[in-house]
C-alpha cells in the first residue's frame, strides 16, 4: 500500500483493510467533546478517480431543470402509485427520483467498503484503463464541521427538510451546505447495497466545504481491476446480491452461464 497524505493506493485486499484501519486510527484525534456517537466510514466507489464528487443534478448542466423535473416526475407518478405520497413529502419524493436514474441532488453511499469497491470496478470499456477510487468520509465529522449537530439525520428529519425544498420550489434560499442522512424507505435495494445519502444544497464540490482530516482516498490501479472483481466474485459481491430484483437476477444468470 502505497499512502501520500490523505491518499492510499492499494494493490489488494490486504491494502484496503490497511487503508481503513490508518484511516479510523486518524479520525480518533478528531472526535470532538461534542460527539454523541461512535464514528462511522462511508465509502462512494467510482471507476475513475478524477470525477468529481457530485450529485447527478449538478453535472451537465442539470441543475437548470431541477424544478421541471421534480415537478413532471410528481405529475407522472401520483398518476400510477397505488397510495399516493404528499406533495411536500420531499425525502419521499426525492428517494425514489435517485432509485429510479434521475438526476438529483443526493450522491449515493455505503457503509461497506465492498459494495463501494463492487461500484468503483463497473466493467465499463469506457473506463477500463482510469484508476478507481473509493472516497472514504466520516459522516458525523461533515455534519459537525456543517453546523449540524454530530450525528446522522434521517433523510425526513427538520434539516434534510429544508435542504431539500429548494429542488421543489425555488422561491427557498439554499443553504449552501451539505448533510449526512440515511434513508427511511423499505427498499431491498437500500439495504442491500449498505446505503446512505449526503443531501448537496450547493455546488461546491464536497471537497471544497469538507476538512481534509475527514475525507479520504483509495485509489484502485485498473491493472488490479481484474484481481478485486475476482476477489468480489469469490466473496459474492455481485449484481444480483446488491440489486435484489428480477432483472439483475437475470442478468447475472446470463453473465455466469452464457458469457
Amino acid at each position: 500500500m502505497l499512502l501520500k497524505e490523505s491518499k492510499y493506493v492499494i494493490q489488494d485486499l490486504n491494502d484496503l483493510y490497511e487503508a481503513i484501519e490508518d484511516i479510523n486510527e486518524k479520525i480518533i484525534n478528531k472526535i470532538s467533546s461534542n460527539m454523541v456517537t461512535k464514528t462511522t466510514l462511508w465509502y462512494r466507489g467510482q471507476p475513475n478517480c478524477e470525477w468529481p464528487i457530485f450529485p447527478s443534478i449538478y453535472r451537465n448542466n442539470n441543475k437548470k431543470s431541477e424544478q421541471v423535473l421534480c415537478h413532471s416526475f410528481y405529475h407522472g407518478v401520483t398518476q400510477i402509485l397505488p397510495e399516493k405520497i404528499p406533495k411536500k413529502s420531499y425525502d419521499q419524493w426525492i428517494t425514489i427520483m435517485q432509485h429510479y436514474g434521475l438526476p438529483t441532488r443526493l450522491l449515493d453511499w455505503s457503509y461497506s467498503p465492498l459494495v463501494a469497491l463492487f461500484f468503483a470496478l463497473e466493467n465499463n470499456k469506457k473506463y477500463e484503463n482510469c484508476d478507481a477510487s473509493i472516497t472514504v468520509i466520516v459522516p458525523e465529522l461533515l455534519n459537525e464541521q456543517q453546523g449540524f449537530d454530530p450525528y446522522i439525520y434521517p433523510i425526513d428529519s427538520n434539516a434534510a427538510h429544508n435542504m431539500l425544498i429548494s429542488a421543489f420550489d425555488k422561491r427557498h434560499n439554499i443553504t449552501n451546505k451539505i448533510l449526512a442522512s440515511f434513508p427511511i424507505s423499505n427498499d431491498p435495494r437500500v439495504y442491500a447495497q449498505r446505503a446512505a445519502f449526503t443531501i448537496h444544497d450547493t455546488d461546491m464540490e464536497i471537497r471544497k466545504l469538507c476538512n481534509d482530516g475527514f475525507i479520504f482516498d483509495i485509489i484502485i490501479p485498473h491493472t488490479q481491476k481484474p484481481l478485486f472483481r475476482k476477489i468480489l466474485s469469490y466473496l459474492d459481491i455481485k449484481e444480483s446480491v446488491l440489486f435484489p430484483d428480477i432483472s439483475h437476477i437475470a442478468s447475472q444468470t446470463i453473465k455466469r452461464h452464457l458469457m
